[in-house]
């Protein structure tokens, strides 16, 4: 493969120009390979920032890249790392790479949870069963128009809640690698400190950061996924672990003020570290208390909403096959399966999350996300 892209930058080279048309063809007949082949290259060039495809004729290679790419940017706005604007933009930009009839069974995300999905698959059904029971009393012309309205109504849903799974999936793997990347990041810089004695501190304070913004990230998904949070539940009969944080941060803002008030009369430049140090300490806890916070409703909101799906699950399998016949309502089903075991997967995270989420606590949430589907 190195081999191959080394070669095709060389043949690209050859136009002398910033903006390069060629068909695919003669590059392929030129480098010698496939079709197949050439394609992998060509993205891989792109993924490094090597060129930029504007435009290239669809096959199974550049829809599955494309795609994927799609994927991974529904991912991150659901996660709340794109505006919605931005988000559009390159939606619109992906989609235009190659033919449009590549991408109709895709769309930009709507402005609605999974909350709102499952809301809307249930009317679709009882559309479906009172219309059935109508059978006998209108028209039969009436009957098959309404029949294969509400049909289609209920399979786009369908197709938006398998969209929301792939997406979901997509989103608790990219948190997965980014996890294990600060796990092992983590694990570097305590060996390296073990065996020359160099202080990370500073490195350290930046995984904690990265680490915080992967959080919020997580917290984001949950609420477009549908886990209404309510911020005030759970302060009654906190975690130990909230407790323990409270008490921290209470102190950690004491020492602050005290630390302040010193420097003002011994003078800043004697205690600017040490305030920098705990301001950036109090700033930690203030993020962590509100983490820990948020994620006690979000898990029991979790828990309630994968009640509604399986219930919604169980009503769709007893539906009688001339509501909806089992070819159109079995990949449903097996659609809200995988979702529950991936809702289940967010809800553990969030669990693991409130038990704890400090460098330390890395191992046990990368645990929650071991079963990806």
């Amino acid at each position: 493969m190195e081999d191959l892209k080394s070669n095709l930058l060389n043949y690209l080279r050859e136009f002398k120009s910033e903006r390069v048309v060629f068909k695919v063809n003669d590059a392929i007949e030129k480098l010698k390979v496939s079709r197949e082949e050439f394609e992998e290259a060509l993205f891989a060039l792109e993924d490094k920032g090597y060129l930029t495809i504007i435009k290239i004729p669809p096959s199974s290679t550049v829809v599955g890249k494309l795609k994927a790419r799609i994927r991974e940017l529904d991912a991150s706005f659901m996660m709340g790392r794109v505006s919605e604007s931005e988000y559009l933009e390159k939606w619109k930009r992906i989609t235009g790479i190659t033919s449009p009839d590549a991408f109709k069974d895709l769309e930009p995300l709507p402005p609605k949870t999974l909350r709102d999905l499952l809301k809307a698959l249930e009317d679709a059904c009882k559309y479906l069963e009172k219309l059935r029971e109508e059978k006998e009393v209108i028209d039969s012309r009436i009957f098959m128009e309404l029949h294969e309205i509400y049909i289609n109504s209920f399979m786009n849903i369908g197709n938006s809640l398998k969209n929301f799974t792939e997406i979901l999936i997509t989103a608790l793997k990219k948190v997965r690698y980014e996890l294990e990347e600060i796990r092992i990041k983590s694990k570097v810089l305590e060996q390296d400190s073990r065996i020359r004695g160099v202080d990370h501190e500073s490195e350290m304070r930046d995984l904690e950061r990265t680490m915080e913004e992967i959080l919020r990230s997580v917290q984001k998904l949950a609420e477009r996924m549908g886990f209404s949070p309510q911020l005030g539940a759970g302060v009654g009969d906190p975690a130990a672990m909230l407790v323990k944080l409270e008490e921290e941060l209470d102190q950690a803002e004491k020492s602050l003020q005290i630390i302040k008030a010193r420097a003002r009369i011994e003078g800043e430049e004697k205690y600017r570290a040490e305030i920098y140090r705990l301001e950036e300490r109090v700033r930690y806890l203030e993020e962590r208390v509100a983490v820990l916070r948020s994620s006690m409703s979000f898990t029991e909101a979790g828990d309630d909403l994968v009640k509604e799906l399986n219930s919604l699950k169980e009503k769709l399998e007893s539906l009688p096959e001339d509501v909806v016949s089992e070819d159109l309502r079995r990949p449903v089903i097996e659609t809200l399966s995988r979702l529950s075991e991936s809702l289940r997967l967010l809800i553990g995270l969030m669990s693991a999350i409130r038990r704890g989420a400090t460098l330390q606590n890395v191992p046990e949430l990368l645990g929650t996300l071991r079963d990806i589907p």
